[in-house]
């Protein structure tokens, strides 16, 4: 019986265990999905234990991690199954970078991860498979930089850091006391920034096969001499900007791009050759450049910069080499020493402000087969005596020679048609005028301002003469007006104390904007015609009918 009744309450105890494990499995099952959050690298939203899939609702984030070392690394969303470096908190001075994060190999050190440390040595992990080119930039004590033995993708040499095939150098120790670094044979590639405020260095010698000078890759450092290979083809943005000990400069024949501000600021900078190979130059390369003495411009160049030498202030020479066909904007914008400018007979067009402020300018020849010399191209030239306007220009735009208060001698064009806006405003000096009669429009204020012009000839096809044409020529006497003008605008001879005497080639019907006929009827004789001109009725205009 009592067996009977043991073996009754196994099988009943059996039957309560086999619901309960079903019932928890139903259970765990049910409660899987709620319970297993996580997902794996790839975000299938399919639970590792269940396998089943689900959606929490969540997209998956990055993480940030700083150790209790101060390695801070970013755990990327897109891969979660590597570390990047990103930043350093510690104190350390040699650091050695761990090989894994939570598990997780440190496989990248991020730009500027070190940036403005005071480390003295660094050693890279085998897990590492890339180093940004600025990862230590600013590190101006670091002597060292070592790597894994077993690293496939990094070697050290002499303590900087280059690829594993030796082709290209990408951390150099900025806290090195060498003066003089060649860079050995068979690197084809410097990184970006890669020499930037090294403090020590004077020299580099670049090999044959480096194609690229990067963007910053001097910038701010003691560099005083350098010679780039016919190798190279680009010289990048900013390049040796602020090189304040810079003196000299080899650029090689293979350049064909030197970018927007390769050298400005290299105020020890004495002369530079720039070759026929260069096609595209940035703007304002050589601004700050105070201690620039002359240059030469090769025959390439087609991209049109902007104020390739503007602000050199020590510039005395410039050679423009044969072929080159424009002198281009703001080039030679206060240049105050330039004193001699060659410019070859390739040359079609000299752009608006070209040799603004080129006060020590006291002469230059203008090759005939120039066209177009655009606006503000002399103005401030206050040394310039002569000037010969070439036979194919047919137009002197605005404030062209504004300024010149030393100009005395003007050849125009016997092709020229038009005299814009001030173009001579200011030309203190000029004494006697004549414009040939192919011009048919002079513009407001061209000549306003000339005190010592004494004479000028109007040509014979001018229709108007404009407002403010000749305000302020107190030394001009006597003016002939043609018999084509039938409009005199307003203060057109204002300030003309001198003039007495006004020559109408057709007298009949002149009238004012207040007052009939004053030619005729109240001005008897030409000197009464400069009195009105000049005085009573300058602020009216004069008409014919």
């Amino acid at each position: 019986m009592k067996k009977a009744l043991s073996l009754l309450y196994l099988t009943a105890l059996m039957l309560a265990l086999i619901t309960l494990m079903t019932s928890c499995s139903v259970f765990k099952k049910s409660t899987d999905k709620a319970e297993c959050n996580h997902r794996d690298k790839n975000d299938d939203q399919i639970c590792d234990r269940c396998a089943e899939g689900y959606d929490d609702g969540e997209e998956p984030k990055n993480r940030t991690v700083t150790d209790i070392f101060g390695f801070v690394y970013l755990i990327p969303a897109d891969n979660q199954a590597n570390a990047y470096l990103t930043g350093y908190k510690g104190n350390e001075l040699n650091v050695v970078i761990p090989s894994t994060c939570e598990g997780l190999p440190v496989s990248s050190i991020s730009t500027n991860a070190f940036a403005n440390k005071s480390i003295t040595s660094v050693h890279i992990p085998a897990s590492v498979k890339f180093v940004a080119g600025d990862a230590f930039s600013g590190c101006y004590n670091l002597k060292s930089i070592t790597v894994a033995q077993t690293s496939k993708s990094f070697v050290s040499i002499d303590g900087n850091l280059y690829s594993k095939d030796g082709r290209r150098l990408i951390a150099y120790a900025l806290g090195k006391e060498d003066t003089v670094f060649n860079i050995p044979e068979g690197v084809t590639s410097v990184g970006y920034s890669t020499f930037e405020g090294a403090r020590n260095l004077k020299e580099i010698t670049f090999p044959y096969g480096v194609d690229i000078i990067h963007p910053k890759m001097f910038k701010g450092s003691s560099i005083e001499s350098v010679s780039i290979p016919g190798s190279v083809t680009e010289i990048g943005e900013s390049a040796f900007e602020d090189c304040v000990n810079l003196v000299s400069v080899t650029i090689g024949n293979g350049v064909s791009l030197i970018d927007y501000h390769a050298f400005k600021n290299c105020s020890s900078l004495e002369s530079i050759v720039i070759p026929n190979s260069v096609m595209t130059f940035g703007e304002m390369v050589f601004e700050g450049c105070t201690s620039l003495k002359s240059a030469v411009i090769g025959s390439g160049i087609s991209n049109g910069p902007y104020g390739m030498f503007e602000g050199c202030t020590a510039l005395e020479s410039v050679i423009i080499n044969e072929g080159a066909y424009a002198i281009f904007p703001f080039a030679f914008r206060g240049c105050v020493s330039l004193r001699s400018v060659t410019i070859p007979e390739t040359v079609k067009t000299i752009y608006g402000y070209a040799f603004q402020g080129c006060a020590s300018l006291d002469e230059i020849v203008i090759p005939d087969r120039v066209n177009t010399i655009q606006g503000y191209t002399f103005s401030g030239c206050t040394s310039l005596i002569s000037i010969r306007i070439p036979k194919n220009v047919t137009e002197i735009t605005v404030e062209t020679f504004s300024g010149c208060t030393s100009l005395v001698s003007i050849e125009f064009s016997n092709n020229l048609t038009k005299i814009r806006n001030k173009a001579f405003y200011d030309c203190k000096s000029l004494v006697d005028i004549n414009i040939p009669n192919t011009v048919t429009d002079i513009s407001v204020s061209a000549f306003e301002g000339c005190t010592s012009l004494t004479q000028i000839t109007l040509p014979d096809g001018l229709s108007i003469i404009q407002s403010r044409l000749f305000y302020g020529c107190s030394s001009l006497v006597s003016i002939n007006i043609p018999k084509n003008v039938t409009y005199i605008q307003s203060y057109a001879f204002a300030g003309c104390d001198n003039l007495n005497e006004v020559v109408f080639d057709n007298p009949d019907n002149w009238s004012t904007t207040n007052a009939p006929l004053i030619f005729n009827e109240r001005i008897k004789n030409p000197k009464a015609a400069a009195k009105y001109l000049k005085d009573d009725y300058s602020a009216q205009s004069w008409h014919r009918r």
